[in-house]
């Protein structure tokens, strides 16, 4: 969340956009577009996409981080041409582009999102740098290679303490009616990976994607999109014990779709079309034979959107059909066929100085223990940012939401949770081009599960430091 003119928050590459319920993925974003894209519950999405016309593709990822907005599919191949062309070294043909910096660093409060007995404060600081290469062959496709190691500290918590990365290939080509697009990723990264807890944990997401894209008239093109991604978690739960069994979320995900795009009249884009996804989970202890949860299914997707240079507006609409897969004896998942959904409008001032953002959102999640198989997260909010003066901006968020549990075949247990967050960062411009940021989120989290009754809270003042744009030697 950062302003147009301030350095990312995070070096390239931002991520390919994942599968229809691929674990979430933070992404850098100018300021302009920090308020973009959340989900509403089903009635507010089937009314808004009356109202608006528009609704969203599959190809969405989740988030369990507050006040985190996921990013529409967009045009990878562009992104990485303008990431060649902001990169400061050139040899040729060949352009590298170096990152340095300190990130989702700070003090945080109930660590382990427990309830008051078991609460644990401690510091953490993740020191991250690393090297992007850009390489042009020819005129129409580039090859990009890059490689971010990052250490992961814990002042207290010696056992979290690791050493995280992102690391990926990919050639993207733009020829006059035929895009290509072929990348192989892998990222492990310390976050908040499902909205039942808010605790920071490692996973890894190993993601293998293909894509094309092929003119069909004019500005109507026929999209081709196939991926592969396994998530595994790197760290043991903290003291929550059965409910923070992160191990449970360890899956392979497969997503195959095809549809169609297009840009109507007064740069409305829309798209169209169909998708598969199949979902195997890990057998493990933490996910034993007689809990498992492997589905496959396929969906519809509607998607509208316009940018204009004083209002922004997306909303997008997924009905998704998942049944269980597997031997009958020991699949556990009750299927899933309902729609899900986001939608979010940000208004600009004409300078762009200022913005206030209103959204919602409504998303599939697994859930992390074994009586339960999966849950519907929807969360609503506001987001604002001012720029105070040249070189500070001030961003403020809020977020209420409701998360609703189904129970694993044969079980009749019944649990919702109530979330509440809200936070402000301050970004400051330094000297030289170096951009430091500020910042507290608190949220809460109220169940009516018997033996979560208890409210739970966690706190985080965070700091940052990009160091990207110094003047390199």
């Amino acid at each position: 969340m950062v302003r147009d003119s301030m350095p990312p928050a995070r070096p390239f590459p931002l991520d390919a956009t994942a599968g229809p319920s691929d674990a979430p993925v933070r992404r850098s974003i100018p300021a302009a577009k920090v308020a973009r894209i959340l989900a509403p519950s089903r009635a507010i999405a089937m009314a808004l996409a009356l109202l608006v016309a528009a609704a969203a593709t599959a190809q969405e990822a989740g988030s369990g981080e507050p006040g985190a907005l996921p990013e529409p599919a967009g045009n990878r191949t562009a992104e990485v041409q303008e990431a060649m062309e902001e990169a400061r070294w050139t040899f040729g043909n060949t352009k590298l582009s170096p990152y340095l910096g300190l990130v989702d660093s700070g003090w945080v409060r109930n660590a382990f999102d427990a309830v008051d007995a078991d609460e644990v404060d401690d510091f953490t600081a993740t020191l991250r740098a690393g090297l992007s290469l850009f390489h042009r062959i020819g005129t129409e496709s580039v090859l990009a290679l890059w490689g971010l190691p990052e250490y992961v500290w814990w002042a207290d918590l010696e056992d979290r303490r690791r050493l995280n990365g992102r690391y990926g290939a990919g050639w993207y080509a733009d020829f006059t009616r035929l895009g290509i697009e072929i990348e192989a990723t892998r990222a492990d990264e310390q976050r908040r990976i499902t909205p039942e807890v808010r605790e920071l944990t490692s996973q890894r997401a190993d993601r293998a994607l293909a894509g094309a894209r092929i003119g069909l008239y004019r500005s109507l093109d026929l999209q081709l999109r196939a991926s592969s991604s396994d998530f595994d978690a790197l760290v043991d739960p903290g003291p929550l014990g059965a409910r923070a069994q992160f191990g449970r979320l360890d899956r392979r995900e497969e997503v195959f779709q095809i549809g169609l795009a297009m840009r109507l009249r007064d740069a409305v884009d829309v798209a169209v079309g169909a998708f598969q996804v199949s979902t195997e989970f890990e057998q493990s202890a933490a996910s034993p034979d007689s809990v498992r949860l492997d589905n496959d299914g396929d969906g519809l997707y509607l998607e509208l959107a316009q940018e204009r240079t004083r209002v922004e507006w997306r909303t997008r609409l997924e009905h998704r059909e998942l049944d269980p897969e597997g031997p009958a004896a020991t699949a556990r998942f009750p299927g899933f066929d309902d729609l899900l959904g986001l939608s979010a409008i940000t208004l600009h001032s004409l300078d762009r100085r200022r913005s206030l953002g209103f959204y919602g959102r409504r998303e599939l999640f697994y859930a992390l223990g074994p009586e339960f198989a999966y849950f519907i997260s929807e969360r609503f909010g506001a987001t604002s940012h001012l720029d105070l003066g040249r070189s500070t901006t001030v961003q403020l968020t809020a977020e209420v939401g409701d998360l609703s549990f189904q129970p694993i075949v044969g079980t009749t247990l019944q649990r919702g949770d109530d979330l509440t967050s809200f936070g402000v960062t301050v970004l400051q411009e330094l000297p030289y081009g170096v951009g430091l940021s500020l910042g507290v989120l608190h949220g809460t989290i109220d169940s009516s599960s018997a033996s979560l009754a208890d409210d739970r809270s966690i706190t985080s003042l965070t700091f940052g430091l990009d160091l990207r744009s110094i003047s390199w030697p």
